[in-house]
């Protein structure tokens, strides 16, 4: 069990590393979201993935409903306010200091993002007035709340509807429906990610289900897996280059801030469900190959158990990195050459903090040692 949860570690460690680059990206330039990128197009399904995993880490029978939604609901709520907090602590003072926003801006970001952007836009909301680097840090909330309510549900739902097969493939079948009925008739990017609920919920109860087969840690030869990791990533790159250049959609399957692609609408609840668990198992059995690399596997673990705090505090990091070291000039380098060393950066930021943390926490275990 505790290689399992190493090799997961290992992943997690990748992903965030991915989120990390790709808001890197996001900070340098916006429109990398409506642009061609190949990175991108290897690898579009990061939040997928995560959403993949709360699924297939279910345990039935561990827990009743209700322990499992007020276990998550401290997991996943609680860590808001302390985003919104550090932001308001450290970013703050940063752009007043750096004259990169006044109060005016500050007070709209986070107006702006407590609307959430699809409401603001509808109700004409003034874009110009509110600070890109605080709206971004505050406004990677949207995926905490997002998996509360679909796991909200998921819980009460989870252990009756993967009973059977059958019951599974109907309920999942009229989930991506729904999703993509609402991607079709309402819209792609709905206010606070609703569009993309059902299609979270499909994605974390075919893991579930999955998980009963040991779908990601089942005993295979190298070959075997190879051979489905190069088949399942060809996969996703035909479809991601099939919808770029027939349809000019890019990013298909990222559910990127929750949102479908606008080229295609409620299609991409299809794509982001398949390359959820074809992502999931490529990155999975990455992870087993660079559990072998000790000094790399190492890394990424220690990334992994730590990504939950990763993730509140990347965005806050980057506006850092962005404000103070390169104030802000992207004409360097290219972008993708740019988000490299943003990232490498950002990662020696929390190996040091990581590092800090770890001799305080062992200087603490001393003190309370002397004592007792």
């Amino acid at each position: 069990m505790k290689k399992i949860n190493n090799i997961q570690n290992i992943a997690k460690g990748i992903l965030i590393c991915s989120v990390i680059f790709f808001h890197s990206k996001i900070f340098i330039d916006y429109s990398v979201i409506n642009n061609f990128n190949i990175l991108f197009l290897i690898f579009p399904c990061l939040m997928g993935v995560f959403f993949f995993y709360s699924g297939y880490n279910y345990n039935p029978g561990k827990r009743t409903p209700k322990e499992s939604i007020k276990r998550r609901t401290k997991q996943l709520l609680l860590p808001i306010p302390i985003i919104w907090g550090l932001s308001t602590i450290l970013v703050v003072p940063m752009l007043l200091l750096t004259h990169s926003a006044t109060l005016y801006n500050i007070k709209q970001s986070f107006v702006y993002v407590i609307m959430s952007e699809p409401w603001a836009l509808l109700s004409g909301f003034d874009i110009s007035t509110f600070n890109f680097d605080l709206t971004v840090c505050i406004g990677v909330y949207w995926f905490l709340y997002t998996l509360w309510i679909v796991s909200c549900i998921f819980y009460l739902i989870v252990d009756f509807v993967n009973e059977k097969l059958s019951r599974h493939i109907i309920t999942v079948a009229l989930l991506l429906f729904i999703s993509f009925l609402i991607g079709q008739l309402v819209g792609p990017y709905l206010p606070f990610t609703v569009q993309c609920y059902p299609v979270v919920l499909a994605i974390m109860l075919t893991a579930a289900y999955l998980k009963k087969s040991n779908f990601l840690d089942k005993e295979e030869s190298k070959l075997a897996m190879c051979t489905k990791v190069i088949a399942f990533e060809l996969i996703i790159v035909f479809i991601s280059t099939i919808c770029y250049f027939a349809f000019g959609a890019n990013l298909v399957g990222a559910l990127m801030g929750g949102r479908f692609n606008s080229s295609i609408n409620g299609l991409d609840a299809y794509i982001a469900y398949i390359f959820a668990i074809l992502g999931t198992y490529i990155i999975h059995s990455i992870s087993k190959l660079i559990s072998k690399i000790p000094v790399v596997s190492s890394i990424f673990e220690k990334f992994g158990e730590n990504s939950a705090w990763v993730y509140i505090t990347h965005a806050i990091i980057i506006s850092y990195v962005d404000t103070l070291i390169f104030h802000k000039n992207h004409e360097l380098l290219s972008s993708n050459a740019l988000g490299i060393i943003y990232l490498v950066i950002i990662l020696v930021i929390y190996m040091i903090l990581f590092k800090i943390f770890k001799r305080g926490k062992k200087k603490n275990e001393q003190r309370n040692e002397q004592r007792n």
